[in-house]
């Protein structure tokens, strides 16, 4: 009886020390208050929209010491916009091949209305949402059918037919570990607004960091772009509008794994 106790704590530590405990949200935001975080255990999440001469203010710390901030700053935003939030687990939810499936329903984005849209206005953001062969290459591919496992990286490319910004591209990244996945948009053409060029290739950027926490699922976002001075002087109007499909791919997302 006493052997096996034994070799039943020495396996719980080979465990904790080999993956880790599953952290809770006061591990990684010890300093929010009670507002932020009612906003951050609520369906539309915490932002938070600043200059990047401000910084990145909800950073937090990835559990592989994986840096969530990189490929953002790599890019040299002009401002940022960062979101928080928690999804709560439901019976769905079966680890994060559940979160890594929803990403991959590229076709499912289509068609969505942003969640402070007039209700029974059917003006949806993504008129149509769907994979591409590659940079080069715009022939549509269907979606994959459900993986049963995650791999460690993968790249897709998706065209997004877009209200205000028509047909835009877009290269997604994705890196696994046994507790996360780094999920990194970034477009590979420029993107217009009418004629007028707004955000050059590769100069856009959305990162997701998704690890399951204690009380849910943790999805923290970095939206940043870098914008000409006169756009720039519209700062609050782009980067809501910018937000604003965020939002929409946050609310697919949940919508996916809840």
């Amino acid at each position: 009886m006493r052997r096996n106790l034994i070799a039943l704590c020495l396996w719980v530590i080979v465990i904790t020390n080999t993956f880790g405990a599953v952290r809770s949200f006061t591990d990684i935001f010890p300093n929010l208050n009670e507002t932020q975080k009612t906003r951050v255990f609520s369906s539309v999440g915490y932002s938070e929209f600043n200059l990047a001469s401000a910084g990145l203010q909800l950073l937090p710390r990835s559990k592989s010491g994986i840096s969530i901030s990189s490929p953002v700053l790599s890019r040299q935003p002009s401002f940022f916009v960062e979101n928080l939030l928690v999804c709560p687990y439901t019976n769905r939810y079966s680890g994060l091949i559940t979160v890594y499936n929803a990403l991959g329903r590229v076709q499912t984005l289509s068609g969505r209305v942003h969640r402070d849209d007039v209700p029974g206005k059917d003006n949806p953001v993504f008129k149509e949402t769907t994979r591409i062969e590659n940079a080069r290459r715009n022939n549509p591919l269907p979606d994959p059918p459900p993986a049963t496992r995650i791999p460690p990286t993968e790249t897709m490319y998706m065209r997004l037919k877009d209200t205000n910004f028509g047909n835009s591209y877009y290269k997604a990244e994705l890196t696994a570990t046994q507790d996360e996945l780094h999920y990194t948009l970034s477009n590979f053409k420029t993107i217009y607004m009418a004629i007028f060029p707004i955000i050059k290739e590769n100069k856009f950027i959305a990162q997701l960091y998704i690890e399951p926490l204690a009380e849910g699922v943790l999805i923290y976002s970095i939206i940043g772009a870098e914008v000409p001075d006169l756009v720039m002087s519209k700062a609050n109007t782009v980067s809501n509008m910018i937000k604003k499909r965020m939002d929409i791919i946050i609310d697919w997302l949940v919508d996916g794994i809840k």
